[in-house]
């Protein structure tokens, strides 16, 4: 392997910086040149060892080279130079019947279909690398430096000439063969079984692991603690005991009372706790205005549909696998020939669900009899379930037609505003109107031409009837059957002309025309979510009915008077309240709850602000979806968001890493759960069923876990939903249809492989959750005890109470028909209710957070609300399980705040273990994050991993530990604020000026209140994009210069685009050209070296080592400091033109100035003393600051002195001069130069530093 030549034929100085279209160009065109370069080499080496000749040398010397060193550009030379010639051996090897054999025997399994896949997919490469391979190009081996150095410098063929370069040179291509194969052929060989036996042996692994520290640690500590005779337990009861007293004392209302209050009451304490509750609690409390068990009450209709939906995807799924498999078999070769084939079982099963006979379908359905029950005993239930609920009249009024044969179907006439009449379709309808003219007697003379102009008319006015906003599909239906009659073109006709067959509503053509949907699947699905959704819904207001009043917080009385007698029993608090009858639904007069769904309600009385609760509370950034540009805005944050996380291996990979956190927050270790098992059901839930377990089971457990609200709730995936949500709801609510952008992320998520990633990224969050109900299940088994002869109602008692001691609200005991619930579904409840308020779940998140989602503000907003409820509540929960009188409740206590503690304390523990390891002081760490690392940096826990210290090269590499764990929400603001203080007091600052600079921080550095605050107001991805282009002048935040002063027109075009396209470029692009350019040996646009097994580390597991090179950093503070001198000079005399200068202007800035450098000057001295405090010795440090620095600033910095500047060069300025001659003054007719003196000598002289 030769080094790189700087002498390159095309492309000198590099392809970095290059608009992206050309480094695509130039990677692909430098590719193809070194499979040419990669052949040639091969001829001229084997004449060169024959003949003893140099056309080796000759060849490198003369040969065109294009120098790619973007990430980018270096990815497509990458996949052009290996890629496509393995592609096509792969494919020529496909033809030869030996390898035929070996790929038959490849799907085989076992160990020969191992060997065999092996062999299959390494063969084309070990033959086509060594072919396209040059001498500039470097193994995997060798760029992960597995070769002793030796071994390295042998291969370099240019120490040699003519046989001996000749012989080194097809030593190296041999050498890419004998890599290539195993590489390529083993990487397709075990991903898959890799996959599955990671999951396996990290389950496996870690059990063991935590169950033995759980025995010796953490079980017996938490015995401990929760013991009485520590008298902890008591001690808490106290505390809370008195905390109720003292707020007695002091005449505050019982919070939970506040919610109940009326803002106009005519007491002024309950109108002050009212609006308290109303516009500063209830926007960031989950249950907003409603009481508790409200919230959670209205989501049973959402967890509802999703039980079935769940059991009949899962069964959907299942059966397309099958069917896709069995379309191979058949020979049904070619992708659309598989679909088609796959979508009309699909479509059959939908028919089986809704009454049609076995034996009328599909023959190939009979191999699938198990998907085939499964999902219309799913139907079954539920319409078994809705004739239970809805009376006959009221299912009809529901589904237009017989519920057994419901089944609904879209067309895209109605959704999407960009759908195109196919002509075909078009003239098919068309002509059928022309064929029912014809025998129509009142054309019976008519002209062909005459009639094909009638039914030509005919057609589009029914493609108008299909156009217009704010149908839906029935509604389509109805009105095409309509016009179809008016026109004369009756059922029977159509039947008797065979246009119309049995049981369809509409003829096939017209369908078509209308762009009926293809897709069975989603006509299942969306069948069984419409039909649930009604009955979920139903079923939710008349258990909310039971709920409220038994908790009191609706009424049932004759008048008004009595409902407020009665309310105030309930909760002591009286005011008025509205019948749930009488309550507007919308300006046009439309009662908000009709009988169809609230009949139990209708009766009730309540507050006004629980009634809107109860319809459900619109959002105030409501009005912005009104609006196309700022919908498109939305749909452009939602993509970027989509391919920074679902789109990004690393995220990918973190997302399942930072979700252990919560299981040790929650005290999930040790015995009570499998973590493999949890692995394993996720596993089948994304990818189906392996044979260990039956689709039947999958399905159950699935939906068991969704309709308790435990999984799928995942806070990224869920946003960018809610999102796409918010957008296709707008357009549907104001009578519009879908617009392209809208079509597109609805497609991109719901059917593209992005769907299939998107389930991958929720499944990462889904394996905690399951794992964490299990665990918390298992631990009720002592709580939730048994019922027995003695108390048949054990269950419901200790249910009931933990409920009211922990929870902190009543329990439902009844099921939806009156029922008492049983042992087993009260530890499921209990165990989801847990999970749903300590883990992270969107359908927590409140209104405030609602609407700022929708803002050009933060990133994933969700999540960090989401983090400070769920850590409230685990302390919330911790602590009223340690007051309990039951032992296990509170060793449960005392296991979730050691839990906790420990999960905020983890990072800081591998900091520590890091620093021993590597042998870093507190000192040397403090000056690594306050002078040496990236403001994403300075925040979170950092564990050095490695330091190497030679000469001026004094490099330490850390992780920064706030990425691998979600709890650094919580810690950032400390480490913020200890980072500032610090810095400021290292400084010379004064203690209030660095206790200010801790709380809110200093330029881009935040202190406490910003790290708080700055997940929630920071700028959205996209907005960031935006605000360099348009707000901070072609610049980013870092100061990167993204446009110049030479750019043209069109010049800005461009890179305004490509910056914008950055934004939404998939994560998993990015780090697969910062892999190749590691495997490459390039550097970064900042001078790091690019290095394939930290790369390989970042992309494959999720931690990315960072790097604080001391010398290089110094170098860019070090211009840093002189332009920020420069501009505190220019910002005093820029406003000497200023035709309204004013004497007081000119101190106030002076002594501005004059503050700027003095603290410009204290933090590069403090650069250079952590410089040295790492090791970076002062003999390196005068070089890097002799030519950029000027003499006097070099003093003052070396003796840690503030010299000011002196008046007199302030005034020869010359638009100062010029304006003190315009006013015809003199200059102390214009300045005091005593006052000026005293600003001077403030600053002048005051030392910052004790001197290098």
């Amino acid at each position: 392997m030769v080094t790189k030549k700087d002498k390159y034929f095309y492309g000198e100085s590099g392809t970095q910086g290059l608009p992206f279209y050309e480094q695509i160009g130039l990677g692909a065109a430098s590719g193809a040149l070194k499979i040419g370069e990669g052949i040639a080499e091969l001829g001229a080496g084997f004449a060169d060892y024959a003949l003893d000749t140099n056309f080796l040398e000759y060849l490198e010397n003369n040969y065109p080279k294009i120098n790619v060193d973007d990430g980018l550009g270096k990815m497509v030379e990458l996949i052009t130079q290996y890629g496509v010639p393995y592609s096509a051996a792969l494919k020529i090897a496909g033809k030869v019947s030996k390898v035929k054999e070996l790929g038959k025997v490849a799907k085989g399994g076992g160990v020969s279909g191992v060997a065999a896949k092996i062999g299959y997919y390494g063969l084309p490469a070990a033959a086509t690398e060594p072919l396209v391979s040059t001498a500039r190009d470097a193994t995997l081996g060798q760029a992960f430096g597995l070769y002793p150095d030796e071994f390295m410098k042998s291969l370099d063929p240019t120490q040699y000439t003519g046989r001996e370069r000749a012989a080194a040179s097809l030593q190296q291509k041999l050498l890419f063969g004998a890599e290539a194969g195993p590489a390529v052929g083993g990487i397709t060989a075990f991903i898959g079984p890799a996959l599955k036996g990671t999951a396996k042996v990290a389950g496996k692994t870690l059990s063991p692991i935590t169950k033995t520290v759980d025995k010796f640690a953490f079980s017996p500590l938490a015995k401990v603690v929760a013991s009485e005779r520590t008298g902890i337990p008591q001690m808490l009861k106290a505390i809370n005991s008195g905390r109720v007293t003292l707020g007695e004392k002091m005449g505050i209302p019982e919070y939970k009372k506040w919610r109940f209050m009326d803002t106009e009451s005519t007491s002024m304490k309950e109108s002050l706790f009212a609006k308290a509750d109303e516009y500063f609690v209830a926007p960031i409390r989950t249950s907003g205005t409603g009481p508790e068990g409200l919230t959670v009450g209205l989501r049973e209709t959402e967890n509802f549909a999703e039980e079935f939906k769940t059991i009949a995807s899962k069964y959907v799924d299942n059966l397309e696998r099958g069917a896709s498999s069995l379309a191979k078999e058949m020979g049904k070769t070619g992708k659309s020939n598989t679909k088609v084939f796959v979508n009309e079982l699909v479509n059959d099963a939908g028919k089986y669900a809704t009454g049609t006979e076995l034996d009328k379908l599909n023959p190939n359905l009979v191999k699938f009899k198990t998907e085939l029950d499964g999902i219309k005993n799913n139907f079954d239930d539920l319409r078994n379930h809705a004739r239970k609920i809805f009376s006959t009249k009221e299912l009809e009024s529901l589904f237009r037609k017989d519920l057994n044969t419901h089944l609904l179907r879209t067309f895209d006439i109605t959704s999407s505003s960009s759908f195109k009449v196919p002509k075909a379709a078009k003239e098919n309808v068309s002509g059928i109107f022309s064929r029912m003219l014809r025998n129509d007697p009142e054309f019976k003379f008519k002209s062909k031409e005459e009639i094909d102009i009638v039914a030509n008319a005919q057609t589009e006015e029914l493609i108008n009837l299909g156009r217009a906003e704010g149908r839906s599909t029935e509604d389509l239906v109805k009105e095409t059957q309509n016009f179809l009659a008016k026109k004369g073109y009756s059922k029977g006709k159509m039947k008797e002309l065979e246009i119309l067959e049995k049981n369809e509503d509409l003829p096939k053509a017209i369908r078509q025309m209308f762009g009926e949907s293809q897709d069975a699947k989603a006509a299942i699905i969306d069948t069984i979510a419409d039909i649930a959704t009604h009955v979920g819904k139903k079923e939710t207001f008349s258990k909310l009915a039971l709920l409220g009043e038994e908790a009191g917080w609706l009424v049932r009385a004759a008048s008004s008077e009595e409902a407020a007698l009665k309310f105030q029993k309930n909760t002591g608090v009286n005011r008025g309240l509205v019948k749930i009858s009488d309550v507007a639904g919308d300006k046009k007069g439309k009662k908000a709850f009709s009988p169809l769904y609230h009949d139990k309600l209708l009766d009730l009385h309540t507050t006004p602000e629980i009634a809107r609760a109860l319809k459900g509370q619109t959002l105030w950034s409501d009005f912005l979806l009104q609006s196309s540009v700022y919908k498109s805005f939305l749909a452009f944050k939602g993509a970027s968001q989509l391919s920074k996380t679902v789109l990004s291996p690393t995220t990918q990979v973190r997302n399942v890493e930072s979700a252990a956190m919560f299981a040790l927050a929650n005290g999930h270790f040790g015995n009570g759960a499998s973590l493999s098992d949890a692995m394993g059901f996720v596993f089948r839930d994304i990818f189906g069923p392996d044979g260990k377990i039956s689709v039947d089971k999958i399905a159950e457990q699935s939906a068991k876990l969704r309709r308790l609200g435990v999984t799928n709730t995942n806070i990224v995936t869920k946003e960018i939903r809610a999102l796409t949500d918010d957008l296709i709801k707008a357009s549907e609510d104001s009578g519009g249809k879908l617009n392209r952008t809208e079509l597109f992320l609805k497609n991109l998520q719901d059917k593209s492989v992005l769907g299939k990633l998107t389930e991958v990224y929720q499944g990462g969050d889904n394996v905690w959750k399951a794992f964490g109900f299990e665990f918390e299940r298992s631990k009720m088994l002592n709580i939730i005890k048994e019922p027995s002869p003695a108390n048949p109602l054990q269950h419901i008692d200790d249910a009931s109470k933990y409920f009211r001691e922990v929870i902190g609200r009543r329990y439902d005991k009844f099921l939806p028909n009156g029922n008492l619930k049983t042992r087993e579904q009260i530890l499921d409840e209990v165990a989801a209710e847990i999970i749903k308020n300590t883990y992270p779940n969107y359908s927590y998140v409140p209104t405030l957070v609602q609407n700022l989602r929708r803002l050009p503000l933060g990133n994933f907003i969700s999540f960090p609300a989401e983090m400070y409820r769920t850590s409230f509540n685990l302390m919330k929960f911790g602590l009223r399980e340690m007051r309990s009188s039951d032992e296990f409740v509170r060793q449960s206590g005392a296991k979730k705040l050691i839990g906790f503690s420990s999960a905020l304390a983890v990072g800081k523990v591998a900091q520590e273990i890091g620093k021993e390891a590597v042998g870093v002081t507190n000192e040397q760490l403090d000056a690594i994050r306050e002078s040496f690392v990236a403001p994403w940096n300075k925040s979170g826990p950092l564990v050095p991993v490695a330091k190497e210290i030679k000469g001026d090269k004094v490099v330490y590499k850390f992780v920064n530990f706030a990425y691998q764990s979600p709890y650094d929400v919580i810690a950032a603001p400390y480490y913020a604020a200890m980072t500032q203080f610090q810095t400021a007091r290292a400084e010379e600052k004064d203690i209030d000026q660095a206790m200010l600079r801790a709380f809110f921080g200093s330029g881009r550095d935040p202190g406490a209140f910003t790290a708080l605050v700055q997940p929630f107001v920071g700028e959205a991805i996209i907005t960031e994009k935006l605000a360099d282009l348009f707000v901070r002048g072609g610049k980013t935040r870092s100061g990167r210069k993204i446009l110049s002063e030479e750019d043209t027109v069109s010049d800005i075009a461009v890179k305004g685009v490509v910056h914008l396209l950055e934004g939404i470029t998939p994560g998993a692009f990015t780090q697969a050209t910062n892999f190749a350019r590691g495997i490459a040996g390039e550097q970064t646009t900042y001078g790091k070296d690019m290095n394939p097994g930290d790369e390989a580390l970042a992309l494959f597991a999720g931690i990315r080592i960072n790097e604080a090179n001391v010398g290089k950093s110094m170098g860019y503070q070090v211009n840093n400091f002189v332009s920020s001198q420069r501009e505190a000079r220019r910002l005093l005399t820029k406003n000497f033109g200023d035709a309204n200068l004013n004497a007081e202007t000119v101190y106030r800035e002076y002594e501005k100035m004059l503050r700027n450098k003095f603290e410009n000057f204290a933090e590069i001295r403090k650069v250079f003393d952590d410089a040295q405090k790492l090791g970076f010795r002062k003999q390196f440090i005068f070089p890097l600051i002799e030519r950029r620095l000027t003499k006097r600033d070099r003093g003052i910095v070396f003796r840690g002195v503030f010299f000011a500047d002196k008046i007199g060069t302030l005034f020869n300025d010359a638009r100062f001069k010029k304006t003190l001659r315009d006013r015809g003054q003199g200059l102390t007719d214009f300045i005091d130069l005593n006052r000026m003196r005293e600003i001077f000598n403030r600053y002048n002289g005051r030392r910052f530093g004790q001197g290098l």
